[in-house]
């Protein structure tokens, strides 16, 4: 009798080793998963980045890119005009 319940621990033993390993499979595969949609998520956006820079290179030597940039970015304007800046 003592060693069916010597058995019977041991196959408990071992099936709640297996249920270990299965529920940290699972929640590894969760977490991918999570990473996954984030690395896509992030893929879209430097994909929306690069073809904004691609436009801005094909018109880097465009006069009116190199006008608008100046005076977005740098707050250029003609010698004479009064900037009106506006708080976001």
């Amino acid at each position: 009798m003592a060693r069916g319940a010597a058995l019977m621990l041991l196959a408990l033993a071992i099936l709640g080793g297996l249920f270990w390993l299965y529920l940290a499979k699972i929640i590894m595969i969760r977490d991918l998963k999570e990473e996954i949609v984030a690395l896509e998520v992030r893929k879209t956006k430097l994909l929306s980045r690069a073809e904004e820079l691609a436009y801005l290179l094909a018109h880097a030597e465009d006069r009116e890119m190199i006008e608008l940039q100046a005076r977005e970015k740098l707050l250029y304007g003609y010698p004479g005009e009064v900037l009106v800046l506006l708080k976001e």
